[in-house]
């Protein structure tokens, strides 16, 4: 059954105050400070008021495109003396992300009802921009934002009570990252958790619950999936050399211009859709990664011919999730063959994640386009645009 996708029938607006988290050993060394504030606007459309297939599966949720302002000019970050920092001098002042403003999409989940209660769970895929990005001249010190143009992400757990026939108060604890998804340097990423209170005004009278939606019936099947992707990185070994290794009166030192380097993937999935909702599977997936000959002639011009290789393979766990022509998806994959030279081991694991959005193409049957991020530890390897077709 398709899904009437997104139909306004809320409006709604509300503040958050909350701190920047500090992730490791590393960012505890030039965190200074951390709070953090904002608000957001946004349209909602409670699926209720229209129920279908999918709504009824996901106990009637609620989408949601928001507009969100954060204040992070109360961050502070500078490095110190410190014989950690290799050739890099310290600075005289403190850096600072500045603002981001993100558009996200957003689906709340439901778990519980009661009443005029309901607690549940959000999550939220977007785009951001940061005001104040990592600069060699005036902001040399903040290595959260590499960049002006971030990807956004959020989840939370909420509860949401309705005051009136219009009225409505929802509270989030919310998490909220954007990074650069490893296409620039830095890429630390900004984690932060931010409390957040929501006022929200219905523009027609709440709906009767539960609505009276007729099920419909679903088939489940098994389906084969091929699919090929082209993502985007940059090296992290070209920010450790730069930052640390390089001279001040050289021209790179600890300079903002990183190339970006091409991978390209290529997957082939059996997948079982056992709900209308769910579809669980396992894949093998196969990588091209031509920046490994650049590490190699860097690291071992010479030799260690073992140590690297373009070539990478693995299995992986597969789960997506379906809410009409869209899908949230969720890899857990095992290398098989991976070599790509000294920093393997500190900077990768032997297990990778992925995760990303799909859309069905309605115009042609079984293909789908979608984007995501490949990652390690939740830390982003590359981004990734691609093709796939199902049968």
């Amino acid at each position: 059954m398709k899904s009437t996708f997104f139909r306004p029938t809320t409006v709604e607006g509300g503040a958050f105050v909350g701190h920047v988290l500090t992730m490791d050993r590393y960012q505890r060394a030039w965190m200074e400070r951390a709070a953090s504030r904002g608000f957001h606007l946004g349209l909602r459309r409670r699926t209720e008021t229209a129920p279908d297939g999918y709504a009824a599966d996901y106990n009637y949720p609620e989408w949601s495109v928001n507009l969100q302002l954060t204040d992070y000019s109360g961050v502070k970050m500078r490095k110190r003396p410190s014989p950690d920092w290799g050739q890099a001098v310290p600075v005289d002042y403190s850096s600072s992300p500045g603002q981001v403003i993100a558009l996200a999409v957003s689906f709340s989940r439901p778990l519980w009802r009661s009443g005029s209660w309901q607690m549940g769970y959000a999550l939220e895929e977007g785009l951001a921009f940061c005001t104040r990005p990592y600069a060699k001249a005036d902001n040399i010190d903040n290595e959260l934002t590499g960049g002006h143009w971030l990807i956004h992400f959020g989840a939370s757990l909420y509860g949401a009570k309705r005051l009136g026939r219009h009225w409505s108060v929802r509270g989030d604890l919310a998490f909220r990252h954007v990074s650069n998804g490893a296409t620039y340097r830095p890429n630390k990423g900004l984690n932060a958790v931010l409390p957040t209170l929501t006022v929200q005004y219905d523009l027609d009278e709440n709906a009767d619950f539960p609505p009276s939606a007729a099920k419909t019936p679903f088939a489940r099947r098994w389906f084969w999936r091929a699919g090929a992707s082209m993502g985007m990185r940059t090296l992290i070994e070209d920010w450790i050399s730069t930052q640390y290794g390089t001279a001040p009166s050289e021209a790179d030192y600890r300079t903002e211009h990183f190339q970006r380097y091409a991978v390209a993937n290529v997957q082939m999935d059996r997948m079982f859709r056992y709900a209308r909702r769910w579809a669980t599977g396992l894949g093998a997936d196969f990588f091209y990664l031509p920046y490994v000959q650049t590490l190699k002639n860097r690291e071992a011009p010479n030799g260690e011919n073992d140590k690297y290789s373009p070539w990478a393979c693995g299995l992986a766990l597969k789960h997506e999730a379906h809410y009409g022509d869209f899908s949230a998806y969720v890899h857990l994959g095992w290398y098989l063959h991976r070599r790509t030279g000294r920093m393997q081991t500190f900077d990768e694991t032997p297990y990778y994640e992925r995760v990303g959005a799909r859309w069905y193409l309605p115009m042609w049957k079984g293909a789908s386009v979608h984007l995501g991020i490949k990652a390690h530890r939740l830390k982003a390897d590359f981004t990734e645009l691609g093709f796939g077709f199902e049968w």
